[in-house]
């Protein structure tokens, strides 16, 4: 119904006393995550921690959660344009479906993740092709996917059409999905989409003793906010050759129809006329 950030009329009644009662309310011992990264003994980091956290206690009654609410199944094919004079042509398509429920951060998970991402980047790349080609209606593509909100996983391919073409960008673009979902990539596209990411693996190993300490934080608390594990670089890699090693095209097609998937298409156009 609304932005969660609130209405106009609780923003405007918002003071000091308001702010430091959701404060309290919300921020507290059981909801917190501490994650230290440095070259000091583990047990000095502990006692550390120990000793600047100890003394925190909650102040009242916890609260309540909001209930999760998962999108609406039955909602069909919607549409949403806006002018607006100074910007490109964009057309975006999504669909969306409640939540996976939280799996294991396994091998199996692994494979089932990368067979997502391998379906996107091999449609990305069909639309950037077409996008090549001479008078093309298409400038630039994207193929997106969201699965990180408790409620609701989406997928969206968005497109920046030539010259407000976006009728005839679409179009091709929609096609070249069903293409993908019919018939699955080509040898030669699923092997180049596992050897990109092999790559981007490859690259992190290297990259290894680079990370400063405040992004790996961030990252494990990241992970461990979505039941995720952090691993090593190195273990990340050796993880990834195992998930994939006898992965095959029908996986693709099988994680197409399962992430293009839900209610909708939602449709939104966003262009000068």
């Amino acid at each position: 119904d609304r932005d969660p950030i609130g209405t106009v009329e609780t923003l405007r009644r918002l003071d000091a006393a308001a702010l430091s009662g959701f404060y309290q309310r919300w921020y507290r011992p059981e909801h917190t995550m501490v994650v230290v990264v440095g070259d000091l003994p583990a047990e000095l980091l502990e006692r550390r921690v120990v000793e600047a956290f100890s003394s925190w206690r909650a102040v009242g009654p916890a609260p309540a959660r909001a209930a999760r609410r998962f999108p609406d199944a039955a909602r069909a094919f919607e549409v949403l344009t806006r002018r607006e004079a100074n910007v490109p042509t964009i057309i975006e398509a999504c669909r969306s479906r409640p939540a996976d429920a939280l799996l294991p951060d396994d091998v199996a998970s692994l494979r089932r993740r990368t067979a997502s991402v391998i379906w996107r980047r091999v449609l990305e790349s069909r639309i950037a092709r077409a996008g090549l080609a001479p008078d093309s209606p298409i400038l630039s593509a994207d193929v997106d996917q969201s699965d990180y909100s408790r409620e609701a996983a989406s997928s969206c391919i968005s497109v920046i059409a030539a010259d407000d073409r976006w009728r005839e960008a679409l179009e091709l673009s929609v096609a070249e999905l069903r293409r993908l979902a019919a018939h699955g990539p080509t040898d030669q596209e699923f092997e180049n989409a596992l050897e990109e990411m092999r790559s981007a693996y490859r690259g992190a190993v290297g990259a290894t003793a680079t990370r400063d300490s405040v992004t790996l934080a961030q990252a494990v608390i990241e992970g461990e906010l979505n039941g995720a594990v952090t691993p090593s670089p190195r273990e990340a890699f050796r993880a990834y050759d195992s998930a994939v090693e006898d992965l095959t095209p029908d996986e693709i097609k099988a994680a197409i129809a399962r992430d293009w998937a839900g209610y909708g298409p939602m449709v939104s156009v966003i262009g000068p006329n």
